[in-house]
């Protein structure tokens, strides 16, 4: 493998995870929520989406991202409280998501310097660290709920 494939496969690498955070946040933006008692339903263009969880299917318990998407869409509206009711990490994933695009953008205009390295290092631990948190989070919940 030559060093042109090297950057060829961090060029598609960057653009997807670009790709992705773009979309992740335009489609929380599309989607509106709706109050219903304690909990929220979502629709896109007027079609309420499923609530698809594989693990609460299969045991009848959240599983640690439960809710997830419910926080982060109503963050994306402005609905703070409500989103933190949801999940208390939507608010940190929402932030890692933009955190993680400060170095791809520097290097896809071809400015990549010594601080895009120490920033994808960085941004490694903090999400390492995050989801620790969020299982330790969830077995807090679990254990707890029993």
């Amino acid at each position: 493998m030559s060093a042109g494939d090297g950057e060829a496969r961090r060029r598609r690498s960057d653009w997807t995870v670009v790709g992705l955070v773009a979309g992740m946040f335009a489609l929380g933006a599309l989607i509106a929520p709706a109050a219903e008692g304690t909990t929220w339903r979502l629709s896109l263009f007027g079609f309420d989406l499923p609530g698809v969880c594989w693990f609460s299917a299969l045991t009848g318990r959240p599983c640690a991202a439960c809710g997830m998407t419910r926080s982060v869409t109503l963050l994306l509206h402005g609905r703070f409280a409500a989103s933190y009711a949801q999940h208390p990490f939507g608010l940190l994933a929402a932030l890692m998501a933009l955190a993680a695009l400060p170095s791809r953008a520097a290097r896809l205009r071809g400015r990549a310097a010594a601080w895009t390295i120490r920033w994808d290092q960085w941004w490694n631990r903090a999400t390492t660290i995050a989801l620790c948190g969020l299982l330790l989070w969830w077995a807090a919940r679990w254990w707890i709920g029993r």
